[in-house]
């Protein structure tokens, strides 16, 4: 199963590195270009213990990208793992949740 993971921050780059350690071929994307070269270059994008190493395992498995449409187009299943941060209400704002869609 192919697998697209959209956004690549705190939680998604980890998501995507155990879901190809796993054995799943996986694309994420991201819109900052720096997270797109990291993870293509096989180095975290993030502080996180352990996602180093899988990123390691998940070598030719996980790749990224900015082209989102292109990623959802040709995998199976996607994962969307971007910010829900409060608004001036107080309220979760899902703007861009809504923005990756």
């Amino acid at each position: 199963m192919d697998i697209s993971v959209i956004g690549l921050g705190k939680l998604g780059a980890p998501l995507a590195a155990i879901f190809a350690s796993k054995g799943f071929r996986v694309v994420g994307t991201d819109a900052d270009p720096a997270v797109v070269a990291s993870i293509n270059a096989g180095r975290s994008p993030v502080d996180e213990p352990g996602l180093q190493s899988l990123m390691a395992i998940s070598q030719g498995r996980l790749v990224a990208t900015n082209d989102t449409p292109a990623a959802v187009a040709q995998t199976e299943a996607t994962f969307i793992v971007v910010p829900t941060p409060s608004d001036s209400s107080g309220r979760f704002s899902n703007e861009q949740v809504i923005e990756a869609i």
